[in-house]
């Protein structure tokens, strides 16, 4: 290990002195990881490889796998960077301000919205769950989502709380409508009309003040 950093040092070292710039090893890390995200927006996550990568980043190849020994290890470090932007989920306070129907029916909206911003990342997760189809990427996917989740808690649980109603059954039919609408952005994003999938939304008594508790 002492070695081996030794060499990463060195060659990075190297590297920099040829182009000029000085990074920090979280720095170059995420340089990598950035030049990944660019082949898999570009050209699909089948073309991302410690080559594709290097070209793009200007880096040796060697270098990218002294840091991620592995395309496997450079695709979960991918992965790990799309779920930490898709998945992020609103502030921990998010409608305290607002009542509980209020709050529930801004968080939806808010997300529903931001799913355009981030339509590359949306897409990547598609592909990394159903392209990809290995079990370890899949799990890393569900713990995100699940991670996700929990974060939309607080609002649906004062809006459960208020009304009576089983939180994690209000958490599943939000995530599944959130879920809906970034299968409906990724099949046409040229029509995605997010105002339309939340306005349909608001018809939906669950999703009414008048029409949550009846």
């Amino acid at each position: 290990m002492i070695i081996r950093s030794a060499l990463v040092r060195a060659t990075t070292a190297m590297v920099e002195a040829m182009v000029g710039v000085r990074l920090s090893e979280s720095e170059r890390r995420s340089a990598i990881v950035r030049a990944a995200h660019r082949i898999a927006v570009r050209d699909g996550l089948a073309m991302v490889s410690g080559r594709s990568v290097a070209a793009e980043a200007e880096l040796s190849s060697g270098l990218v796998y002294f840091y991620f020994s592995t395309k496997l290890g450079l695709l979960h470090a991918l992965l790990h960077d799309v779920i930490g932007r898709a998945l992020d989920g609103p502030a921990t306070d998010y409608g305290a301000d607002l009542e509980p129907h209020e709050a529930l029916q801004s968080m939806v909206a808010s997300e529903i919205r931001d799913l355009k911003r981030q339509r590359d990342d949306i897409e990547l997760l598609f592909q990394f769950f159903f392209v990809r189809r290995d079990e370890e990427f899949r799990s890393e996917v569900n713990a995100g989502l699940h991670e996700y989740g929990r974060r939309l808690q607080p609002v649906i649980a004062r809006f459960a709380a208020l009304h009576g109603l089983d939180s994690r059954s209000i958490t599943d039919a939000t995530l599944a409508a959130i879920q809906g609408a970034g299968v409906e952005l990724v099949r046409h994003p040229q029509g995605y009309d997010a105002e339309r999938i939340i306005a349909g939304l608001r018809d939906m008594p669950q999703f009414s003040a008048e029409g949550c508790c009846r």
